[in-house]
């Protein structure tokens, strides 16, 4: 049975015409959709004008609440067909029109149907306030008519214009190209029916000759083509196999087992073979240190279908193990299962041996930079920017590595940096490669300023020119120093008080036996002559001078003998009504009132009663010789910071004339007193009783005048210390 195929003539007919019929739709489906757009653009702009003028329009109507004028505002509006509806909401009220059946515009209740109507909501105001709104509603019925009308335009238009290409085709070209096609045609199935002597039952014509010479010239050229192409073949393939050949890269091609199926030179010399044939006898399994790589390789990646820059331990022929870089890929089936592995692999043993150089290097340089306790930083000297810095300078400035990183040198310095603009303007000079910059401030994060002790180092990092600083922070060391001096000092002058202390309490000792004769002495002549008036005087001058004699006789023994403490948790309080109690009878002979206030909930303080209440008797009484009558001494006691933990103040101030800046650093030194009659004595003793109890006694001027004197006490027992005697 003869299968009949359709003719070249019907081919032709069917494919200009499918494609003019596709490039007309396409183009008509294109304008279809601008003009769409564009009508819908349209509508809605019509739209919104309409409402913007009507709710222009109904301003006053509203306003006078005239509904006959908002009736016939809203009845203008019928001559435009695409307005469906409109309602307006105004004192109360609704006023709406809609279409009816027969497309009129008619008063409506405000209730009708808006579904796939559009809408523009106006506010309708007056005066800048809102007095009522409007929504105007517009159909797309018109435009849908319209786009109907558009696109059975477009769909006459490909029908005419397919009729005519028809008709163009039979009749224009069917001499010109589709008659010799059919000659062409009929010739091939009969030399393929018949052979050569059906072919000369054909008519031939000149055109049909001229076809057939252009048709046997396209065939020879054809061919000729793909002599040239196959010969580009083979030249490519010589030069792809001059590539693999002579790449320096090591290249083979595996089967799954292992099986080497192809293998260069370079490849064959990093496994340590002589040539390729030797090489192609081992198994790919073999060229890995652990056997078993190759197989967990496989498994990790033929997946992906491919893994790059793989660094593993290969083993050459001779059995020496070395590093190698390989990249390889899957060539797959149909199935997805691979066929074989083309892997390309290269000897890095060397800059394997670098990099763990580089690294031990990078190692010992993070050891002697970041782990250096000097603060040190690194900016470039164009830019000014920290390339880099250790822990002890993040620690000191008080930035994170990154937020130190964002900033540049200049945002350490202080403001107003005298040294800053110089530097700025000389950085670029020649200059020594160290310099000893010396002592400048600078800022932590948090704004607090510190002296640092600064070396410049001139360096290149990364290629670029910079300088390495240590930032030494000498604010420490002078804080260290000056509790050192005060140490010295503290101890100088205990040792200069024991020496005195000594001395006095002996003079001391050897006076108060001629003290006690000079008084037994005065009673007795007072019993003798105590009727003698002129005597009675002069006993009483030799009795206050005797007094006063003892009383400066036992400060001198108080302030020379040893501070003996008997220690007890003591209550803050007890001892300032202690002193409070001893020291009234002086407040009321000069009319000073003493007034206290003790903080509540203090907590209980290790320290000898007795000794205290010398110490707030001693403040207490100073402080009411000092006061002009009719004023007050004010005692507190309150919670204080010790420095080494919690501690408790007890303050007394007074409103006398307050101490002269002079002579505060004196006060302490025994015999010192500005006080007609004063010994000198009374605050030393107050600070050793203090300093024997572990605190500290401060004297100052208050904000409004008088004196403040402040005797801070450790709340903390002393480690190892029973209530008992404690020599000092």
């Amino acid at each position: 049975m003869t299968t009949r195929h359709p003719s070249i003539t019907s081919l032709v007919v069917v494919v200009l015409v499918s494609v003019a019929t596709l490039l007309m739709a396409t183009l008509g489906l294109v304008n279809y959709v601008s003009h769409r757009e564009s009508d819908r653009r349209a509508l809605r702009h019509d739209l919104v004008v309409q409402a913007d003028q009507l709710a222009v329009g109904l301003t006053l109507p509203v306003w006078n609440i005239d509904r006959a004028q908002i009736d016939r505002v809203l009845e203008a509006l019928a001559p435009h067909p695409s307005i469906a509806a409109v309602r307006v909401d105004a004192a109360a009220k609704t006023q709406a029109w809609t279409r009816d059946d027969a497309w009129r515009m008619v008063r409506s209740d405000g209730r009708f149907p808006t579904e796939g109507l559009l809408e523009e909501r106006r506010a309708i105001t007056f005066g800048g306030e809102t007095i009522g709104s409007v929504a105007l509603h517009a159909t797309p019925r018109f435009l849908e008519e319209d786009l109907r009308a558009f696109r059975r335009t477009i769909v006459g238009s490909i029908l005419v214009v397919d009729v005519l290409l028809v008709v163009s085709i039979y009749l224009l070209l069917r001499r010109a190209v589709l008659k010799p096609l059919m000659d062409i045609e009929r010739y091939a199935l009969a030399v393929k029916s018949g052979g050569v002597g059906a072919v000369g039952t054909i008519p031939q014509s000149k055109a049909f000759a001229r076809e057939l010479e252009n048709l046997r010239s396209s065939i020879e050229a054809m061919v000729s083509l793909l002599d040239r192409r196959y010969a580009d073949v083979r030249v490519s393939e010589r030069r792809y196999r001059d590539i693999v050949d002579f790449s320096p890269l090591g290249l083979y091609q595996s089967r799954p087992d292992g099986t080497l199926i192809m293998i260069n030179h370079a490849g064959a010399h990093i496994l340590g073979c002589r040539d390729v044939e030797e090489a192609l006898t081992l198994n790919a399994r073999d060229i890995y240190a652990d056997p078993e790589e190759r197989a967990r390789l496989i498994a990790r990646y033929v997946g992906v279908g491919q893994g790059q820059r793989i660094e593993v331990r290969l083993k050459r022929r001779d059995g020496s193990v070395f590093w190698g870089e390989m990249s390889a890929h899957a060539v797959k089936d149909e199935a997805g299962q691979p066929i074989y592995f083309e892997s390309f692999v290269q000897d890095i043993t060397t800059r394997k041996a670098a990099e763990d150089a580089t690294r031990t290097s990078e190692e010992r340089y993070r050891l002697l930079f970041d782990g250096n306790p000097v603060p040190m930083v690194v900016y470039d000297l164009e830019t000014l920017e920290f390339l880099a810095a250790n822990l002890a300078a993040i620690a000191q400035y008080g930035y994170s590595r990154e937020e130190l990183f964002a900033l540049r040198m200049p945002a350490l310095a202080v403001p107003d940096d005298p040294y800053l603009a110089d530097f700025l303007a000389t950085r670029f000079n020649p200059r020594p490669q160290v310099v000893h910059v010396g002592r400048r401030p600078q800022r932590r994060k948090d704004g607090t300023v510190l002296e640092v002790d600064m070396t410049s180092l001139s360096i290149v990092l990364e290629g670029r020119p910079a300088r390495l600083l240590l930032c030494r922070d000498m604010t420490v060391e002078a804080l260290a120093q000056a509790q050192q001096q005060r140490l010295q000092e503290s101890l100088r002058r205990t040792q200069s008080m024991a020496a005195m202390g000594a001395l006095v309490a002996g003079v001391a000792h050897e006076v108060r036996n001629p003290l006690f004769s000079i008084s037994a002495t005065v009673d007795a002549l007072e019993t003798d002559l105590h009727d003698r008036p002129d005597f009675a005087e002069l006993a009483g001058i030799l009795r206050s001078q005797v007094a006063r004699l003892t009383h400066l006789m036992r400060e001198l023994l108080d302030y020379g003998r040893p501070a003996e403490l008997s220690l007890a948790s003591v209550q803050p309080g007890e001892p300032l009504r202690g002193a409070l109690r001893a020291c009234a009878a002086l407040a009321r002979a000069k009319g000073v009132e003493l007034t206290a206030q003790v903080a509540p909930g203090l907590p209980a303080v290790c320290l000898d009663t007795g000794r205290m209440e010398q110490v707030l008797e001693n403040l207490i009484a100073n402080a009411v010789q000092h006061a002009p009558p009719g004023s007050s001494v004010r005692l507190a006691v309150h919670p204080s910071d010790g420095g080494d933990g919690p501690a408790v103040a007890f303050q007394v101030e007074d409103e006398g004339p307050g101490i002269s800046e002079q002579d505060i650093p004196r006060l302490f030194e025994p015999f010192f007193s500005r006080r007609q009659g004063g010994t000198g004595l009374g605050l030393p003793i107050v600070q050793r009783i203090v300093e024997a109890h572990g605190g500290v006694v401060t004297v100052s001027n208050g904000p409004h005048g008088g004196a403040v004197v402040t005797v801070t006490m450790p709340v903390a027992r002393p480690e190892g210390a029973a209530s008992g005697s404690l020599g000092l």
